[in-house]
């Protein structure tokens, strides 16, 4: 849900809040890409930016998709086709 087709919705999150939002831990990259520190951990959500107030946005942005529920998550995704 955070990350969509191609990384279409992860691409608009980053350009809504002004932040980078990447999905880190166990299972988040591809097999070829290059370890990060953080690849055993469990897997999470990092949002890197500029100022408290972008990061505060993006951190919005992704509790509302993740704790949605299902019907929720569908209007969300919905909304996120439609702007596209």
């Amino acid at each position: 849900m955070l990350i969509g087709p191609k990384g279409l919705y992860q691409k608009r999150l980053e350009e809504e809040t002004g932040c980078k939002i990447l999905i880190r831990g166990k299972n988040s990259q591809k097999k070829d890409a290059a370890p990060q520190p953080d690849d055993e951990d469990e897997q999470h959500v990092l949002i890197i930016g500029e100022s408290a107030e972008c990061v505060r946005r993006a951190q919005t942005a992704v509790d509302r998709i993740i704790t949605a529920d299902d019907n929720t998550r569908d209007k969300i995704r919905h909304e996120q086709l439609v702007v596209a």
